[in-house]
């Protein structure tokens, strides 16, 4: 039995080639799918911790990245707090 080497070339030359066209479709979809994975996934760049001391009620807080750095502290006295300083101020 003959084998007809021309059928098998005219199937393999049906490969698809590789082209600018294809490269910039298949760029845009995984940019798309970048994009639907970045809204879908919640992204926690940082913690907004803040403490309340139990005795005068005064707040304290600062930021927490996600690469361990502190930012915004903040201090707020409580007006208890103010009155004591201001009458002791040691």
């Amino acid at each position: 039995m003959e084998c007809d080497l021309s059928q098998k070339k005219a199937v393999s030359g049906n490969k698809k080639r590789f082209t600018i066209e294809r490269a910039f479709v298949w760029s845009c979809w995984a940019v798309l799918l970048g994009v639907v994975v970045m809204i879908i996934t919640p992204l926690e760049l940082y913690y907004a911790n803040g403490y309340t001391c139990a005795n005068t009620g005064s707040r304290k807080g600062h930021n927490l990245w996600f690469w361990g750095t502190q930012t915004d502290h903040s201090y707020s006295p409580s007006p208890i707090e103010t009155f004591m300083l201001d009458l002791h101020p040691e």
